[in-house]
This record gives C-alpha cells, sequence and structure tokens, in this order.
C-alpha cells in the first residue's frame, strides 16, 4: 500500500516540475458612482482555474495617467518573475502572461493603439476598414497579418497611437 502512494505522489511530483504559470490580466476602467468622475481602475489577474486576485488599484477622475507609471511596478514585478520563476516548496515554475482581457476601449488605451471605431482598428490584420451607415466595417477580405515584432518596433503608423508599455514588458501585443 506505501508503494502506490508513493507513485501517486512521485507522479503529481513530476507534473509539477513541468507546469508552467499562465497568467490572465484584466485591466479595465470601473466607474464608482453615476453622479461621479471617480473611477476604479484594477489589474485583476487570474491563474489556472483559480479565482482573480487583485494585484494593484488605480481611483482617479479619469483614466491612469501617465499609463507607464500606473503599469510600472506590475511590470517590474512581472518582468523579475519571468526572468527568474517563482520558487514554490523548493520548485522553481516559469511564468508567462496568456492573455489581456478587457473591453476594446480600454486594451486600446493599454496597448497604445487606434479605438474600436476607427479605421485601422484591426488587432489582427491590416485591413482598412469602410464607413458605412455611420458604422466602420471591414470587409470580409482579410489584409496582411500584423506580427509583435512589427508591433514592438512601432512600425503600424496608423493603428499605432504611441508605444505601449507592455512591448517594454515583453508582452506580446498582437499574438496574446
Amino acid at each position: 500500500r506505501r508503494s502506490i502512494i508513493r507513485a501517486l505522489e512521485k507522479g503529481i511530483c513530476r507534473y509539477l516540475s513541468q507546469m508552467d504559470v499562465h497568467l490572465s490580466v484584466n485591466i479595465d476602467g470601473v466607474p464608482l458612482f453615476r453622479s461621479s468622475g471617480v473611477q476604479f481602475w484594477p489589474i485583476l489577474v487570474k491563474c489556472g482555474h483559480f479565482d482573480p486576485f487583485v494585484v494593484a488599484m488605480f481611483s482617479g477622475q479619469s483614466k491612469p495617467s501617465p499609463l507607464e507609471q500606473y503599469l510600472k511596478d506590475f511590470f517590474t514585478e512581472y518582468k523579475h518573475l519571468k526572468d527568474n520563476g517563482i520558487v514554490f516548496k523548493g520548485q522553481t515554475y516559469t511564468v508567462n502572461i496568456d492573455a489581456l482581457i478587457c473591453d476594446a476601449p480600454a486594451r486600446a488605451y493599454l496597448k497604445c493603439i487606434k479605438g474600436h471605431t476607427a479605421y485601422e482598428s484591426c488587432e489582427r490584420c491590416s485591413v482598412r476598414g469602410t464607413r458605412v451607415e455611420r458604422r466602420i466595417v471591414f470587409s470580409e477580405q482579410e489584409g496582411t497579418s500584423r506580427t509583435d515584432d512589427s508591433f514592438s518596433r512601432v512600425e503600424y503608423s496608423n493603428h499605432q497611437t504611441g508605444i505601449s508599455p507592455f512591448i517594454a514588458a515583453g508582452i506580446p501585443c498582437v499574438s496574446s
């Protein structure tokens, strides 16, 4: 009976030793009251099937500005964990951000790209929208695919409005 338990334990440990930590990050503005301009901008992180947790919170009359300052501590800690891993019970785990989960306006703000109503707003390809009945519509024909490398070199001048702090943090802005 002891050997069965050890086999189970060894199997689980073997799985854990190969496990990477995959994070999903949610950043979005939340108005506090209808009658007030005060808003919260929490940074929430979800790891695996566990509940999300708060890693930072901004409160103010507008979006956090400058954006780099708002994200600085989070990205500093993330970069350290990405470069060095996280040690838990003697085991080192790699840490990666797999997804940025936001609504379209927040994602555009964080990635420093044009909003979803702009002609050059597609985040995955360079298709140009056309105005149809007061809306921007994208044809079924796809444009040239965008790449993380070109995005990080700020080569999409009709799409990017600035240099996203996600670039310096090494987080792919097109593929994740």
